[in-house]
């Protein structure tokens, strides 16, 4: 998975709150398809809000299986990133994923 490429799609083409609640990645867009990785591939409702955000782009959805951990130690590092490196670095260096763990209680999905 190249980092660089998903956090920029989460910074354009998907929000990371949507990612989160959801819990899908924008993993690349390649001949006007959006490769989307999803820990459920049969959630209804995040296929259906991916389509609708990227119908606007005119990209087509390819779905695909990434595990629970590969997405909640993305959005940590996604995290991290975007704290630690202002706009103007943005996306020039890789991230460390490594920093900071994004903890998850039971809370509303609304609430990070």
């Amino acid at each position: 998975m190249n980092t660089d490429q998903v956090f920029q799609l989460v910074d354009r083409v998907l929000p990371f709150e949507a990612c989160l609640f959801h819990q899908i990645l924008p993993l690349s867009i390649e001949e006007g398809k959006l490769h989307l990785g999803m820990v459920m591939l049969d959630d209804v409702a995040a296929l259906e809000y991916a389509r609708r955000m990227i119908g606007y782009q005119n990209y087509s959805l390819v779905p695909q299986s990434i595990s629970s951990e590969a997405h909640h130690k993305t959005l940590t590092a996604y995290l991290n990133y975007n704290q630690t490196h202002p706009k103007t670095e943005r996306f020039t260096k890789a991230p460390n994923p490594k920093s900071q763990v994004l903890t998850l209680k039971n809370r509303s999905p609304l609430q990070c």
